[in-house]
C-alpha cells in the first residue's frame, strides 16, 4: 500500500475518534465531580430545586445544590443548614405528583 494513503487513513480516523470525544457530555450533573471547597454562606431554600452528593472517592465530601438559576453549589453536608435544606427538599420533591406521560 502506499505510505501517503496510511498516513492519510490515519489521519482521518484520529480526527474523527477527536471529534467524538470532545462532544461527550460532561459529568457535572451526575454526581460524579468533586468540589476543590464548599460555600460557607447559607443558600436560600427557595432557589433550591434538587442537588445531588459528590462520589464517595472525592477528597472532600460534599452536597451540591442545584438552584432555579442552573447553579451548581458545593456546600458541606455536616452543617446543620444544610441537612435541613436537603430534607426540605427531599419533602418538596416526594409530595410534588409525578407528571404522567
Amino acid at each position: 500500500m502506499n505510505p501517503k494513503m496510511n498516513l492519510s487513513t490515519l489521519l482521518i480516523v484520529l480526527l474523527l475518534s477527536l471529534g467524538l470525544v470532545s462532544s461527550a457530555p460532561l459529568a457535572i450533573s451526575t454526581g460524579n465531580t468533586c468540589c476543590p471547597s464548599t460555600q460557607k454562606a447559607k443558600i436560600p431554600l427557595k432557589q433550591i430545586v434538587s442537588y445531588y452528593k459528590t462520589s464517595s472517592s472525592c477528597a472532600l465530601p460534599a452536597l451540591v445544590f442545584v438552584t432555579k438559576l442552573g447553579k451548581h453549589w458545593c456546600v458541606n453536608p455536616a452543617d446543620g443548614w444544610v441537612k435541613s435544606h436537603a430534607a426540605a427538599v427531599d419533602r418538596r420533591l416526594a409530595s410534588t405528583p409525578a407528571m404522567s406521560t
